[in-house]
């Protein structure tokens, strides 16, 4: 570990490194489909922290590329000064039939623009920590707010 309790370098890092293992891979960070993200500090630091990570990866909100993400506060890492731990997923396919989907929700409590409550790549479907999909496949919600975006899920 480098730079030890200065979260904003310790997240460029950590994105450097998912850079480079998304490059080795044969993928980039358009193929990001969900996150998960701990770190140290309270909500002013998370705002700050979902926008550096989404300014980095590139993650334009009008775009299908906008991964799921669940961002974790805590009071401190499995590490002394450890500020961020950051595990991703990736789904890239030359199949032209691999559809990819990213969806917001309005009706849930507010998101950092540059992610999506829901991803889908191909069959997959990924959530963020405010949703769940139950095993008879179905989302649900306080209200029906998911019927109002009419979106179905091919199985």
């Amino acid at each position: 570990m480098i730079n030890l309790g200065n979260l904003p370098t310790q997240v460029m890092n950590v994105l450097l490194h998912v850079e480079i293992i998304l490059k080795g891979l044969g993928a980039g960070p358009k193929d990001l489909i969900r996150l998960a993200i701990c770190f140290v500090g309270d909500a002013g630091v998370e705002k700050l922290t979902l926008q550096t990570i989404a300014d980095r990866l590139a993650v334009a909100p009008d775009t299908e590329n906008r991964p799921t993400v669940s961002a974790i506060c805590l009071p401190e890492l499995c590490y002394p000064r450890m500020c961020i731990e950051l595990e991703g997923a990736a789904c890239c396919s030359n199949d032209s039939n691999n559809s990819r989907e990213s969806i917001s929700i309005d009706c849930l409590p507010a998101l950092h623009e540059g992610y999506a409550y829901l991803g889908r790549s191909g069959d997959l479907v990924f959530t963020n920590d405010m949703l769940a999909i139950t095993s008879s496949g179905k989302i649900p919600m306080h209200g029906d707010c998911w019927r109002k975006r009419s979106l179905w899920w091919a199985s």
